[in-house]
């Protein structure tokens, strides 16, 4: 999947298009939708699609059926990340394996 925060130009808008999103899923049941804030954009909602071009698409029916006037961040893909071990802490036979969604969940101070 790829994952997109969808904002509102306007942050007073945010309840319309929570309410235009909730009814283009009902349409496409593919789409993930979970509310974010961010600090920058603040209240938003993180999207999962199931590729760029449905992503595109999806955009283009929010601003031509519902008017919204969207601000989407850059597509991502999760990572799974096989952090190396901690000598103390861990035992040698496992692996901790994490999912990142984001640059910023990058976890400090642990090698992969």
């Amino acid at each position: 999947m790829v994952f997109a925060g969808l904002y509102p130009a306007s942050a007073d808008d945010y309840e319309s298009l929570a309410d235009a999103l909730e009814r283009l899923n009902l349409n496409d049941a593919s789409v993930t939708i979970r509310k974010e804030t961010s600090e920058a954009l603040g209240a938003g909602c993180r999207c999962g699609f199931l590729g760029p071009l449905h992503l595109e698409v999806f955009l283009q029916r929010l601003q031509q059926e519902h008017k919204a006037e969207v601000i989407s961040t850059a597509p991502t893909v999760p990572y799974e990340l096989e952090l190396a071990r901690d000598s103390q802490q861990q035992p040698s036979g496992e692996l901790e394996r994490i999912v990142i969604e984001s640059a910023a969940d990058y976890p400090k101070g642990r090698k992969v």
